[in-house]
């Protein structure tokens, strides 16, 4: 999973992970790959998926997408060769890079903040009583979820907005982790990278969550209980959250048929 920085950095906020190759490895792998990615076809769908959503639906808060971009278009768009696009550069090319809230931790990679979008619709608050009744908080700790809260701008959604463990994370073909260490999404990941289910036809939808992806059906999330003396999150002190109260829907067909229907 991911939380704008990739999923989470144990299992982002979004991050980066890099996979050392052999040295004999790029003569013989590296060029078959980047021959095959220059065809490669991505599809993004970007959502808010505040609480209240019905994650059947496909339409409900869709900020972006459904849009397909080809390798092509990303290299125009980015100046990055197939072989090399990231997740990001997808995202830039499908979103528009001012529309891209993200950054660099340096060594550590990208990480992703938010999206903006000229008149974004979203609520002007989320009752933490309602965040009780879905059973995605308790009395005693939903008061330290809805702590360390960003206001936000008007034409954006980004971190920590409603609730201080809010963020974006993202699926790919609808899984929440790769199946190959390091075992987490990140929007450094070469979308070519077959390894980690990437690569042509991909469907990468980004999904705002409260709780670490509990609420949207991806991940179980460990959320804080308790906050250190200067006002911060307990890690130490945390609630599990169990992602099966949402039913989750796997939309990652549909997201194709509706992008390719355009």
């Amino acid at each position: 999973m991911a939380f704008a920085k990739s999923a989470k950095r144990g299992l982002a906020l979004l991050g980066s992970a890099a996979m050392m190759v052999g040295f004999a490895a790029p003569t013989l792998a590296a060029p078959a790959q980047a021959a095959d990615a220059s065809v490669n076809e991505y599809y993004v769908q970007v959502d808010q998926n505040l609480l209240g959503t019905i994650k059947g639906s496909s339409n409900y808060g869709v900020i972006y997408g459904p849009t397909k971009v080809t390798a092509a278009q990303v290299q125009t768009a980015t100046g990055v060769a197939p072989a090399d696009q990231t997740v990001l550069d997808v995202l830039k090319t499908a979103c528009g890079a001012d529309n891209v809230i993200s950054g660099s931790w340096g060594a550590s990679g990208s990480f992703l903040t938010g999206f903006n979008k000229a008149g974004l619709k979203k609520p002007a608050s989320i009752s933490q009583d309602d965040y009780i009744n879905a059973g995605l908080a308790t009395i005693h700790n939903v008061g330290v979820m809805f702590s360390n809260v960003n206001a936000g701008a008007k034409n954006s959604l980004t971190t920590a907005e409603y609730a201080g463990t809010g963020g974006w994370m993202f699926t790919v073909n609808n899984a929440s982790a790769p199946s190959v260490s390091p075992y987490y999404y990140s929007v450094d990941d070469k979308v070519a990278d077959t390894s980690k289910g990437y690569s042509d036809q991909a469907v990468i939808r980004f999904e705002y969550s409260l709780s670490g992806g509990a609420d949207i059906g991806i991940s179980d999330s460990y959320v804080p209980q308790s906050l250190n003396p200067d006002g911060s999150f307990n890690w130490n002190d945390t609630a599990v959250i169990s992602k099966d109260i949402v039913q989750r829907v796997d939309l990652t067909q549909s997201i194709r048929d509706a992008a390719n229907a355009q």
